[in-house]
């Protein structure tokens, strides 16, 4: 089977604004929740997920992983092949 081909924006976090809208009570939450294995973000278009957990893991200085899931993604050889 042919490789799908990889987009490297899907794994790169947002650039950040210069000024961002703070969140201290989520930012707290998930300070608490940093040694979990996977933490889940879940909230409408347009909420700011990404540009929170790109600035929780800047501000964090932590190691991630960042992966844009779209439609795409359904499909298990285009997953897996990101995973690789």
């Amino acid at each position: 089977m042919a490789r799908n081909r990889i987009l490297k924006t899907k794994l790169q976090p947002p650039r950040l604004p210069s000024s961002v809208f703070s969140r201290p009570g989520i930012m707290g939450s998930l300070e608490q929740m940093v040694d979990f294995p996977l933490i889940l973000v879940q909230a409408g278009p347009g909420y700011g997920k990404s540009t929170l957990l790109a600035g929780f893991f800047r501000d964090q200085d932590l190691t991630s992983l960042w992966y844009r899931l779209d439609d795409r993604d359904n499909d298990p050889g285009v997953f897996t092949d990101y995973l690789d």
